[in-house]
């Protein structure tokens, strides 16, 4: 893909995008590779499931297990809904890239600036997700516990209490639990891009409505007056600026419909997780366990904050679509024009929201809302 090549890429690696233009020796390849990421990783999921369902295990044990299998199985989700909507993702980016072409210089820089931003965003972010990953698993390691215990705990149909053995199977645990990390940060880098791509063109449709005022200004200033030709250059700007308008929401509609049950399922697994591993955390004496599920704690919170704010971003862009539109000298054009820009200030007030699964709307109110929950409850349990 020509725009959010990182995501893709990363994707691609967890066997999850093959690229559309491999030959078919290669996709067979990248299919059996894709099968065995399948395995391993739902694997994993079904033998944590088996051991908190059959096996006896204390509270913490059990709520150790159930969080850890909570995040496991959200990344299944993510897993599930990449495959089924490929086609969607590769429409909607071939829409970025087709249907909103660059004008001038002006606009390929503000593609470009967007770009830089994601890029670092990109690798701070999937940067953070793997220390965090690395060192919640160090710390398990390091924590005061029996020998032979697994970083882990699943249940598993071998003995695993020799010294070669069990190194194995902790490689294998650490090798699961950071391809699905890396499926978490493809996965969110793909939605938060998806937004920044919105903003983007929402940057663009601003930039044009003021060249083409500024345009329309100054050929109405012409001697001599062409009215004809002016009444012809006016029509054009509007109809370009209303299809490119419709294209924005029309867009944005279809990105909802298709990362809605996803962000749905994460959102509401994500809380589960950060209210759960707060209880976790407040019973546990500091040390070097304490450490790792503290800073997984912090990854899971940022997590949520990044998927309310990507969509909170483009809220608000949008809003000011509007004060960007009456900021320009609009009120110069003929009347039959201010007639139609009016009307199209007054649909740039329907503003663009994102929700999950129709339940919650993605912005900074709901992670407040979640935080003050997540703090509640730290008070209550402290008591």
């Amino acid at each position: 893909m020509a725009i959010l090549t990182e995501s893709f890429l990363l994707l691609s690696c967890c066997g999850l995008w093959r690229p559309v233009t491999w030959s078919t020796w290669k996709s067979k390849l990248y299919n059996l590779y894709a099968v065995f990421v399948f395995i391993l990783h739902n694997g994993f999921v079904l033998a944590e499931i088996t051991d908190v369902l059959f096996f006896d295990n204390s509270v913490d044990e059990r709520i150790d297990i159930i969080v850890s299998l909570t995040s496991m199985f959200a990344v299944s989700v993510k897993m599930i809904g990449l495959h089924a909507t490929r086609d969607s993702i590769i429409e909607i980016c071939e829409k970025f890239e087709n249907e909103w072409r660059k004008n001038d210089i002006e606009e390929i820089l503000i593609q470009k600036t967007y770009d830089h931003n994601f890029r670092l965003y990109f690798l701070a972010y999937t940067a953070m997700l793997e220390v965090t990953v690395s060192g919640n698993t160090l710390g398990r390691l390091c924590a005061d516990s029996p020998p032979f215990t697994l970083p882990f705990k699943i249940f598993l149909p071998y003995d695993y209490s020799t010294p070669g053995i069990f190194r194995l199977t902790v490689l294998i645990e650490f090798i699961a639990v950071l391809i699905a990390t890396n499926i978490e940060a493809a996965f969110d880098t793909l939605f938060r891009g998806i937004m920044v791509q919105i903003c983007v063109r929402i940057k663009m449709l601003k930039r044009r409505f003021q060249v083409a005022i500024t345009t329309l200004e100054k050929k109405r200033r012409e001697e001599p007056f062409n009215r004809e030709e002016y009444k012809a250059m006016e029509e054009k700007f509007l109809i370009n600026w209303i299809e490119s308008h419709n294209s924005i929401l029309s867009l944005s509609d279809y990105i909802e419909s298709v990362f809605s049950k996803v962000i749905f399922v994460q959102y509401y697994l994500s809380s589960f997780v950060v209210c759960t591993t707060v209880y976790i955390l407040s019973q546990m004496p500091f040390g070097g366990e304490f450490l790792g599920i503290g800073i997984y704690l912090i990854a899971m919170t940022v997590e949520i904050f990044m998927i309310c704010f990507s969509a909170n971003q483009v809220t608000l862009e949008f809003a000011d679509l509007c004060v960007a539109m009456y900021n320009t000298n609009w009120f110069v054009l003929s009347i039959s024009a201010k007639r139609y820009i009016v009307i199209m200030m007054a649909r740039t007030l329907r503003p663009i929201v994102f929700t999950s699964g129709h339940l919650v709307t993605l912005s900074m109110d709901s992670f407040k809302s979640l935080m003050k929950v997540t703090y509640s409850i730290y008070n209550v349990l402290k008591k």
